[in-house]
């Protein structure tokens, strides 16, 4: 138990660091979002003109905490994270017409085992119109 509560303790202060960087660096932050039917800790949303884009980029960043992790429980949360940025992009302007999307999910957890770990390096993430997807495990 006192494991899982230093666990925890060092998980809040990694969120409340990623918050203020990624605040500082002008992403709107969200804490404990439900994204049915995961609730995620965090979620950073940026949207910028960029001229080397051709238009408007936005850019999620959503972080969430589980338990037991397995390869279908990531591509789960993977896919509702995605369809949350896609939902709450940044820019009215089309998908590859003007607009673009990243999204990076990052799932924290003391529990990947070697087979996650092997399948997450040979997996390409699912390809998307205009849209980035990086799911990345910590």
């Amino acid at each position: 138990m006192e494991d899982n509560n230093k666990n925890f303790g060092e998980y809040q202060a990694f969120l409340r660091l990623l918050e203020r960087k990624l605040a500082g660096k002008g992403f709107e932050i969200k804490r404990d979002i439900l994204i049915s039917p995961y609730q995620v800790d965090l979620i950073a949303l940026k949207t910028s003109l960029e001229v080397s884009k051709f238009g408007k980029m936005t850019r999620t960043i959503t972080v969430t905490s589980l338990e037991n992790v397995d390869i279908g429980t990531i591509q789960s949360v993977s896919m509702a994270s995605t369809k949350y940025a896609l939902d709450n992009r940044g820019s009215l302007l089309p998908r590859g017409l003007g607009g673009g999307l990243l999204s990076i999910l990052v799932i924290v957890s003391d529990d990947f085992d070697i087979d996650i770990k092997l399948w997450m390096e040979k997996t390409l993430a699912e390809k998307h119109w205009a849209a980035f997807v990086f799911p990345v495990l910590e």
